[in-house]
């Protein structure tokens, strides 16, 4: 069975989206959230062939050097997924993370990367496109879901 990552995780009491995605992927897929790989189930980054990502680029913290550092393990994971050549599908939720105070300049530096580096890139409706004109370039990669 084919294995597909989830970032931050693939099921979510908080996130229906997610829940719904990961629940339609495990019909054929199993779904295992990259939490689960600091848990005993690092393997599963080897056996994977793709990863659903979703909030990488809200980058957050309560101080700079949080930033910094949340920062440089988003950026970490989003390289070692191209260097293993992982399938990469980013949906973009938000231009902007909500209540983002610091960590923006991360937050656009890694929009940029999932922008180029993304096999598909997901929008959840036809005004993001608009919203966000940088995606233009990419529409080959765009889908509507």
């Amino acid at each position: 069975m084919k294995t597909v990552l989830f970032f931050p995780q693939a099921k979510t009491l908080e996130n229906f989206y997610l829940g719904n995605l990961s629940r339609i992927i495990s019909s054929n897929c199993e779904a295992v959230g990259v939490n689960q790989l600091f848990h005993g189930q690092w393997k599963k980054f080897f056996s994977s062939s793709a990863c659903h990502l979703n909030w990488l680029e809200n980058v957050r913290g309560k101080n700079e050097a949080h930033c910094l550092a949340n920062f440089l393990f988003r950026l970490g994971f989003l390289i070692c997924l191209k260097l293993f050549r992982k399938k990469i599908v980013w949906t973009v939720h938000n231009k902007v993370a909500h209540d983002q105070k610091r960590g923006r300049k991360y937050s656009q530096i890694l929009m940029k990367l999932l922008m180029a580096w993304s096999d598909q890139i997901h929008v959840l409706c036809e005004a993001t496109l608009q919203e966000i004109p940088s995606l233009k370039k990419y529409q080959s990669k765009v889908i509507c879901i």
